[in-house]
């Protein structure tokens, strides 16, 4: 049995945001209504619940906008998948590369907080004290 259809209110209220980031999502071409009632409210069918989720988790994950509707249009699509994948995946890559970057920064300032200890004859206290003596 399908749920009942929701107004862009009771949606934004469920999922805790805007009614305005729900229309900039329309106008983006990311979220649909289903129709609008007879007095002009927008109705979202049930499954706009998990759409909205997986945009939001999309845009947190750091995907563009563009990126995010191509990942909405191609789902149930198998053809479309591919280039989908390839898109999550270069993602993931770009993470990877930026944290083997910090990692790679948080190292040499380890080595320089070291080095300044020496010259100067303290040792950095505190949370960073602590974590960079580990």
């Amino acid at each position: 049995m399908p749920g009942k259809p929701l107004t862009i209110g009771a949606l934004a209220r469920r999922l805790n945001v805007s009614t305005s980031a729900l229309r900039f999502y329309e106008r983006e071409g990311l979220l649909v209504p289903a129709r609008r009632s007879a007095s002009g409210y927008r109705l979202y069918p049930p499954g706009a619940e998990k759409t909205l989720l997986f945009i939001r988790r999309a845009q947190r994950l750091g995907f563009a906008l563009s990126d995010i509707r191509l990942l909405l249009q191609a789902e149930g699509k198998g053809g479309a998948g591919s280039n989908v994948m390839d898109i999550a995946e270069q993602r993931f890559l770009d993470i990877e590369r930026r944290l083997t970057e910090m990692l790679v920064l948080r190292h040499e300032l380890e080595l320089f907080l070291e080095a300044l200890t020496d010259r100067v004859g303290r040792v950095a206290a505190g949370q960073a004290g602590r974590l960079y003596r580990d």
